[in-house]
């Protein structure tokens, strides 16, 4: 990890690897943790792994009114900035793919490629209406994985436990409460549909918190952009099907970003 100093807060950044930089960004209540399954097996030869702790949470600093998107965008941006990274790809996953489309309405020519997973362009109500129902005895994060999780095993309860609930617990009420109110404001489907930046869209099939439908409407909207429904995965399904994930997204890489010249936003 290492501290970058820009647009008036300290960023702690995960930053690995050389090559073509691949900007990860997390979710909400996460850190850059839960985004590094899907680029860890990318070759380090090849790929630069750079996942900032997004304004507000992880160790980056969380100063009081502005916990933003666009705050959080002009971040990104001036770390791509700092660290020069030359036509980077932005990797968005659940509330970081709002942030990854800003960067890219943003940065246009810059951006070579965007990868969009379990997200949305605009605020839908999260299907929870299909839960199974809890058994006596279930500890409180077993009730929380299965909003997260197609199904619910064992492995995937620890690694709940063990490496996403602890940087979920350990963000204040505040930054909470100003990113609630983010995802009331925030639908850039408008300034989104001028991008013809190449984009990767993935999905789980039972995906409860961001549902497939939106990962459709996005697939609609963006030009230049694929969809790949994960069967038998939930929101996190970096954890549940993280090989399926790796071996799409370096397919996708491989065959899209030796195509240069084509990504930006149409005049």
């Amino acid at each position: 990890m290492r501290i970058i100093r820009g647009n008036g807060v300290r960023i702690w950044v995960h930053d690995r690897g050389d090559g073509r930089a691949i900007v990860c960004l997390h979710g909400n209540g996460n850190d850059h943790t839960v985004v590094l399954p899907f680029v860890e097996g990318l070759p380090l030869t090849d790929y630069r792994t750079v996942a900032p702790d997004l304004r507000g949470f992880g160790r980056t600093d969380k100063p009081r009114g502005t916990i933003t998107f666009s705050e959080m965008a002009a971040d990104v941006i001036e770390l791509i900035r700092i660290l020069e990274l030359e036509e980077p790809v932005l990797l968005g996953y659940s509330m970081g793919v709002r942030i990854a489309l800003k960067v890219a309405i943003e940065m246009g020519d810059a951006v070579a490629g965007l990868i969009l997973v379990a997200g949305d362009m605009v605020v839908r109500s999260p299907k929870l209406d299909d839960l199974p129902a809890s058994q006596p005895g279930t500890s409180g994060s077993a009730i929380q994985t299965r909003m997260f999780f197609s199904s619910l095993t064992p492995d995937l309860l620890r690694q709940f436990e063990v490496e996403v609930l602890p940087p979920t617990t350990a963000v204040p009420r505040y930054v909470y409460d100003e990113v609630g109110r983010e995802f009331d404001l925030y639908d850039v489907r408008e300034r989104a549909g001028k991008l013809r930046t190449p984009a990767l869209i993935m999905v789980g099939s039972d995906d409860r918190i961001c549902v497939p439908e939106s990962s459709y409407e996005m697939n609609r909207i963006l030009k230049r952009s694929v969809l790949h429904v994960i069967p038998s995965a939930g929101h996190l399904l970096q954890y549940e099907k993280r090989q399926e994930c790796q071996r799409i997204i370096s397919h996708w890489l491989s065959e899209t970003l030796p195509r240069k010249g084509n990504s930006g936003t149409e005049p």
